[in-house]
């Protein structure tokens, strides 16, 4: 089985902050047997879709999103996701 983790941040991709959540998730999917690739985006609906897309089109059996959990503007993963 094969994964993918999108990181939603702005400041992570940028390189301002360093990914956290994303890395654990990886870390907890391989040990269950996924092999797993990590995604950096920043936040807004079509960076989030594009991300989503791009996975979904290459035929991945599991995505998982994590950040884009603010209440600010640009803060639009629930929309890129829809």
């Amino acid at each position: 089985m094969n994964a993918a983790v999108i990181t939603i941040s702005d400041r992570v991709s940028r390189g301002e902050a360093e990914d956290r959540s994303g890395p654990a998730a990886v870390q907890i999917l391989e040990s269950i047997g996924f092999a797993t690739q990590l995604d950096l985006v920043s936040d807004g609906v079509e960076p989030v879709a594009a991300s989503l897309r791009r996975w979904i089109d290459r035929g991945i059996d599991l995505v998982v999103t994590t950040g884009g959990t603010g209440f600010g503007p640009r803060d639009l993963t629930p929309e890129g996701t829809a």
